[in-house]
């Protein structure tokens, strides 16, 4: 390692972390060490057969909301065979292209949590950082100084489990979506979903192949995007405009709201399917 160079701690071995790997190496004066509890790089994305406590998860069938062009690194274009929207395995096929084409994970460190980051005593002075780390294989901690400190754990990686009255006496299955890996389990049995985000509507879908019933509760309705916007295209190629965002700087979200539900998103009649949302799209989304 170059002593002219500063040395960064990446904490989080996902997307954002992958990264802030390849910018810190473009940039050329930082010197990257990026920790990853678990023992791969792609977080969410990274499929794992058995759910893990602190690990982002996705589902055997998980498909990406943002078409592959628009979802993209600027430098590194995914393949052309790729699906429009690509399937959980092909987005980590991609990514995994890209950590090889630029070299990142000789700067990773698998199966290491950070356990503590603090200001050095002399911070005020040198700006710098301890952090401590722990070997989940060989629980050796480690210490060590940081010239700054990159944190990209993301926020979806503990489940949000909601308790209902009554729930101690239900005789049934109680699951989160973060362990749901297979459906068999719900075989001919009657399932309620709770939610209407993507991981509900994927859970839906999955459990309707062999449920003898699915029903699908919301609190407050839903906006639904198709993914195939006009002519034929991904949505996201009208969606994400510069003119759409700069709206923002001087019309209400409300407004907003009002144009995109209006021209651009809703194309279904919510009361027939009794999901009528009762928020605004650029409120719930943001």
């Amino acid at each position: 390692m170059s002593s002219t160079k500063k040395k960064i701690a990446v904490i989080g071995g996902g997307f954002a972390g992958l990264g802030s790997v390849a910018s810190l190496k473009e940039i050329g004066c930082f010197e990257p060490i990026c920790f990853e509890k678990t023992s791969n790089y792609g977080g969410t994305w990274c499929y794992r057969e058995t759910a893990c406590e602190g690990v982002p998860s996705i589902m055997p069938t998980t498909i990406i909301n943002y078409s592959k062009e628009m979802a993209a690194l600027s430098t590194f274009p995914p393949r052309k065979e790729f699906n429009n929207f690509m399937r959980h395995h092909e987005l980590f096929k991609y990514v995994s292209e890209f950590a090889a084409e630029r070299d990142l994970l000789r700067h990773f460190q698998f199966d290491t949590e950070v356990m503590q980051v603090k200001r050095s005593e002399d911070y005020e002075k040198s700006g710098k950082w301890v952090v401590t780390v722990r070997n989940t294989q060989t629980t050796k901690v480690t210490t060590d100084v940081y010239d700054g400190v990159i944190v990209c754990v993301g926020h979806i990686n503990r489940p949000k489990m909601p308790t209902y009255f009554g729930q101690s006496t239900f005789k049934g299955q109680i699951m989160h979506t973060h362990s749901l890996r297979g459906v068999q389990p719900f075989h001919n049995k009657t399932v309620i979903v709770v939610g209407m985000g993507c991981s509900g509507l994927d859970a839906a879908v999955e459990t309707s192949i062999v449920a003898k019933q699915v029903y699908l509760s919301t609190r407050s309705g839903a906006h639904v995007i198709n993914r195939i916007g006009p002519s034929g295209y991904p949505y996201d190629y009208t969606l994400l405009r510069r003119y759409l965002l700069g709206l923002l700087d001087f019309l209400p979200a409300t407004f907003v709201s009002w144009i995109l539900e209006t021209f651009y998103l809703d194309q279904c009649k919510f009361s027939s399917y009794w999901f009528t949302p009762t928020i605004w799209t650029w409120i719930s989304t943001w």
